[in-house]
């Protein structure tokens, strides 16, 4: 026995995402998933699942032509693990789950993001299935009908998203049609910026225009249990089993609230903030 195997000549695509400042222009990004779904299209119909795309199981030829490595290799981790390939998920893991493959690729590809908010690893959190992120939380100006495919395919429940790589086609079609008189030079991932935050009174005195709204809901939790800490140390004293209560919950409420936030946070301390 015996088998012939294609010789590859290009680069891995997580090579050339790297080599393109860790993301790609939408006409390119549009371009790979389009290919990818083609290819699992012809696979699908073959009772073929493929279970891992990510842009590691990604080549680009010299020509620029995509082609799909390591059908049937098993997710263990990672951000391209979809909701029902975590351990003891009772959902089965077929077409769909390529169809939330191709829209975690797709917005790593636009973004250099993860779809995972924080970039977490969904095999290791401690809270259940991290939140997917929205492509507008970190690239400005995206298009109403990019968002759209984005969230549809990314769904943590199967029966939401695309039903299978033709539709998902379809839909990227109109999407193609719809953005094809667009200014897309615009849309770009959005820079890390660094703010000065806080009262005690869960009010945000800086400007949230660029932060989601998950982040600006978490940063208002926050400083609502910043402030409980204050009030309980006032009148049960800090080592008190209630103030120590409170401190605990204002830590997770920190730590939640940075794991899920995208881009840097810059928190001015004095003697008064803590």
């Amino acid at each position: 026995p015996y088998l012939v195997r294609e010789i590859l000549k290009g680069e891995n695509v997580a090579s050339w995402l790297e080599k393109s400042g860790g993301h790609l222009p939408i006409a390119q990004a549009l371009s790979v998933v389009e290919q990818v779904s083609r290819l699992l299209l012809m696979a699908h119909r073959n009772q073929i699942y493929h279970g891992h795309l990510s842009p590691t199981n990604l080549y680009k030829t010299e020509s620029g032509e995509i082609k799909v490595l390591n059908f049937g290799s098993r997710a263990k981790g990672g951000a391209f693990m979809a909701p029902e390939q975590l351990p003891g998920s009772s959902l089965s893991v077929g077409p769909k789950t390529d169809v939330w493959g191709i829209g975690a690729l797709l917005i790593t590809l636009l973004s250099g993001k993860s779809p995972y908010r924080g970039d977490r690893d969904p095999a290791t959190s401690s809270r259940g299935v991290p939140g997917i992120r929205l492509l507008s939380d970190v690239m400005s100006n995206v298009p109403e009908s990019l968002e759209e495919l984005l969230l549809k395919s990314l769904s943590t429940a199967p029966e939401e998203r695309f039903k299978s790589a033709s539709e998902f086609l379809e839909a990227l079609e109109g999407v193609r049609e719809k953005i094809s008189g667009l200014d897309l030079s615009e849309v770009t991932p959005r820079e890390q910026t660094f703010n000065q935050m806080g009262n005690s009174e869960g009010g945000l005195d800086f400007d949230t225009s660029d932060y989601s709204p998950l982040t600006v809901a978490n940063l208002r939790e926050l400083f609502v249990h910043v402030d409980s800490c204050l009030g309980a140390r006032v009148q049960y004293g800090l080592g008190s089993g209630e103030a120590q209560k409170a401190f605990q919950r204002a830590y997770k409420a920190a730590a939640y609230a940075l794991d899920e936030h995208d881009g840097s946070l810059f928190w001015s301390l004095t003697p008064y903030s803590i």
